[in-house]
């Protein structure tokens, strides 16, 4: 393999589009023989660590394996007849994994633009501090040149985008818990009047039961005894 490029596929060129509408991207792999015999070559090109199995949507022809130590995904094929200079290219089409949804970063926009709004309505400075953070954030990852070639620089900074992203949406229900306390969930607080109470083993239980009859037993002995010498002294 001399060379392996991987870019976006426009709809218009796409053979097998996802059934979950998620993007695709074609990955190119490029065999060469550069001798002046004819020969065969091999083609081996591991896949992605996000891709999968399902997320290969055309093989261009390639056989599929999957890695038993890194359980990674490879394409293959062994004894590829190549003329003298001969260059020969598949075009592997997947699930472009590495892709942001547009309503999920809209969905964060949004929802910052309006918790913003609010904290400036209200007079608390480490709410207004948090809420200005959040949106500037959110601004310089929109403003950002992106890659787009598919190559492994553009899945190094998708991987990152989208774990930038995703500390943004925890700063967002951290915003929402400070100016909503009374909704923020409290998993330590326990309601007024409420205890808690250890298991009981079945041997202590059976324990607390016996005794209990014996005493029970006794006292009717003790009774019977009374009432008998009451008797005998009535007599």
């Amino acid at each position: 393999i001399i060379g392996v490029s991987m870019k976006p596929i426009a709809d218009k060129d796409r053979r097998a589009v996802p059934s979950d509408g998620s993007p695709a991207a074609v990955m190119r792999l490029v065999i060469k023989n550069p001798s002046a015999l004819k020969r065969t070559e091999n083609v081996h090109a591991e896949m992605p660590a996000e891709i999968g199995e399902d997320d290969i949507l055309d093989a261009a022809g390639l056989k599929m394996g999957r890695d038993d130590t890194t359980g990674r995904m490879f394409l293959y094929m062994n004894g590829i007849p190549l003329e003298a200079g001969e260059t020969k290219s598949f075009e592997v089409q997947v699930r472009n994994r590495w892709s942001l949804s547009d309503a999920y970063v809209e969905g964060l926009v949004g929802r910052a633009t309006n918790l913003h709004a609010l904290a400036y309505a209200g007079e608390n400075v480490a709410v207004q501090d948090l809420a200005e953070v959040i949106t500037e954030s959110l601004a310089v990852m929109g403003d950002e040149s992106r890659p787009e070639d598919l190559n492994s620089a553009y899945i190094a900074y998708f991987r990152g985008l989208s774990e930038r992203y995703v500390e943004v949406e925890k700063k967002l229900n951290r915003l929402d818990e400070m100016m909503n306390p009374e909704t923020a969930p409290s998993p330590q607080s326990k309601p007024v009047g409420s205890f808690t109470t250890k298991s009981v083993s079945l041997e202590t239980l059976l324990a607390v039961i016996y005794g209990i009859i014996g005493f029970l037993g006794f006292v009717g002995v003790v009774a019977l005894v009374r009432w008998m010498g009451q008797s005998k002294r009535e007599d």
